[in-house]
């Protein structure tokens, strides 16, 4: 959470730069003007629905106005839940901390009776799924540790129970006889199986990091020796890298690490090295000003999506295709203009709804002293590449995919290769979807020729300036091409 200070003077050396060649003022002059074009004729687009009397599934009486667009299910769910998960995180964070300030040696105790709870009422019976593989995962990992090829046998575990989790939609306790079929009518809240994604981060987390902990596998850290002692002014990355103290790799730390209730949910996902490090050694960072900015911020996207979902509604427009009905009774063809329109607002409201959800969840972590990684650190109109757009767009699974996945099948040197397998990893982890298939093997497919394009630009035979006016336009060109591609991909991927 701290700014990262020659970065910035770099960045504010250089726009003035800019400045004074007058281009950053019309570029801004640009910005506003085509945001105002995307933001009347939105809410144009939506009014003519009514205008039409075509039936808009997904909308509720709104607050901000006479409707909001709820037809998107996770947002519907989380925004009728956020009052009484407020809640609950609140009495949460308030009794964790009365427990690191009273008996903090009972910390871990306390996180695993609380998750516990906290999961048999979301779960119901299926309490006993996440639990009884929670464990089979803790001690698989203690078992394989010293064979040669452990992880490969860890990875297939995980990977094969996921997927007959998936299939079978959660095994209904009915499978195992009619004896334990009753169970099958107190399955809690939420569908157990569908949180399971980010259980088996989390447990595969813990087996690697055991693994070359007990090995004494270096990591990538060169300023500090891997077995360096936790310190509070440790940044999040220096705490993956450093291998704990051989005793943190225990069952109450692997419980209390995979089912922390504040992420449980939802995520961000945190490796199990800098969750441990912080029981031993807080983060300094964390204080209660900075805890008190990132509410403010968090509470001001959600305002915003309030906002745009009570005039803007593109996600019933999307998921109802109403640019159909509404073609056909305006008897012509939309404008190029208007199916613009709704890809766009689409990403614009995707983006910002994750952004509430992870900052929401990520808020209770840090206000009980747990720093996670920040998931959306930029919108999709500044992502100017797909391997960017990856480091930036859930950006704490995409370290998860880095640690765990590039780096042990080759890095940079096979990453032609292993983009391939990691996508498709991706892609399945989401949902057993063919067309999550078809958007992951497009985005590995385009990993080549970005590659290919970036090394062009950084050969001083192309465009030998590199910091003047052609250079910078042929490579805002390119990066306009990438946005588009990526907004077309995830809507195929994960809208139409």
């Amino acid at each position: 959470m701290r700014p990262h200070g020659k970065a910035i003077a770099t960045k504010v050396t250089t726009m003035r730069t800019v400045l004074h060649k007058g281009e950053l003022l019309a570029c801004l002059l640009l910005v506003a003007y085509f945001l105002y074009i995307l933001t009347t004729d939105g809410v144009r687009f939506c009014q003519e629905l009514v205008k039409h009397n075509i039936p808009i599934p997904g909308l509720q009486q709104g607050w901000l106005g006479p409707y909001v667009d709820v037809s998107d299910h996770q947002w519907r769910e989380f925004r009728a839940s956020m009052p009484l998960l407020s809640v609950v995180m609140a009495g949460f964070v308030v009794a964790s901390r009365a427990v690191q300030a009273v008996a903090p040696q009972q910390r871990v105790n306390f996180y695993v009776l609380v998750s516990l709870t906290f999961l048999g009422v979301l779960h119901g019976a299926c309490l006993l799924y996440v639990l009884g593989l929670a464990c089979i995962g803790y001690y698989l990992a203690q078992a394989t540790v010293e064979l040669p090829y452990g992880l490969l046998l860890v990875w297939a575990w995980h990977c094969a129970t996921f997927l007959a989790i998936r299939v079978y939609e959660g095994i209904p306790f009915a499978t195992f006889g009619s004896s334990v079929a009753v169970l099958d009518q107190h399955r809690g809240m939420l569908r157990w199986h569908i949180h399971y994604n980010l259980l088996l981060l989390r447990m595969i987390s813990f087996a690697c990091d055991y693994r070359w902990q007990y090995h004494k596998q270096p990591g990538r850290l060169k300023r500090l020796a891997p077995d360096a002692v936790p310190d509070p002014d440790q940044d999040l990355r220096t705490r993956t890298e450093l291998w704990q103290n051989p005793k943190s790799y225990n069952l109450l730390n692997y419980l209390a690490y995979t089912l922390y209730p504040p992420l449980y949910i939802a995520g961000p996902t945190s490796t199990f090295n800098a969750f441990v490090s912080q029981l031993e050694a807080p983060s300094s960072a964390l204080t209660v000003t900075a805890i008190a900015r990132y509410l403010a911020r968090a509470v001001g996207c959600w305002f915003c999506m309030e906002v745009i979902t009570h005039k803007l509604w593109f996600m019933a427009v999307a998921r109802n295709k109403l640019w159909v009905p509404l073609a056909a009774a305006k008897g012509h063809a939309l404008s190029p203009l208007d199916m613009c329109l709704v890809p766009w607002w689409i990403m614009i409201i995707f983006w910002l709804k994750f952004t509430v959800i992870w900052r929401f969840f990520r808020f209770w972590a840090l206000a009980d002293g747990i720093d996670v990684p920040e998931n959306m650190l930029r919108c999709i109109c500044n992502n100017y590449d797909i391997l960017g757009f990856w480091k930036n767009w859930h950006a704490s699974y995409n370290q998860w995919l880095v640690r765990y996945m590039y780096i042990p099948m080759g890095g940079a040197k096979w990453r032609l290769l292993n983009v391939w397998v990691i996508f498709t990893f991706v892609a399945i982890w989401h949902d057993l979807e063919i067309k999550l298939l078809g958007w992951a093997w497009l985005m590995a497919l385009f990993i080549a020729p970005e590659v290919l394009v970036k090394w062009i630009g950084s050969q001083p035979w192309c465009i030998p300036d590199k910091q003047g006016r052609v250079f910078r336009y042929a490579a805002g060109a390119a990066a306009a091409v990438n946005i588009l591609f990526l907004i077309a991909a995830n809507m195929v991927g994960f809208v139409l």
